[in-house]
């Protein structure tokens, strides 16, 4: 087990150095941006899955009327696509009133004249 997480570790820090290396940001901001860009799109993509796993419970659930054991994993399947659902869209809602109470910025910002290496005048 521990072999597998370094491994994974290892491969998913060799993956993303390209991020950091070859992109070169020209400042804080745009590297913050990509990094916002990339966790917003992994949120959306294990909405997704947890929307599609409670379809394919759904799907196993009906196709299968005449057999019991399959109807019970099935309802297992929907229990738990609904439960990651639900933590999922509480955590967002969460952070969304809290970033909503303390009044924090949450848009990007697309200013690009704060680069990290100072300009000659």
């Amino acid at each position: 087990m521990k072999k597998q997480t370094s491994l994974s570790l290892m491969g998913f820090v060799f993956l993303s150095l390209p991020l950091g290396v070859f992109a070169a940001p020209a400042t804080i901001i745009t590297y913050e941006n990509s990094l916002l860009g990339v966790i917003n799109s992994v949120v959306t993509f294990l909405v997704s899955c947890a929307v599609a796993y409670f379809f394919w419970g759904l799907t196993v659930f009906v196709r299968s009327a005449d057999n019991a054991d399959v109807r019970e994993d099935a309802k297992g399947r929907m229990m738990y696509g609904i439960a990651a659902i639900t933590v999922m869209v509480s955590l967002w809602g969460l952070v969304g009133f809290l970033s909503n109470t303390l009044k924090l910025d949450t848009t990007h910002k697309t200013n690009y004249t704060d680069t990290l290496i100072p300009k000659k005048k």
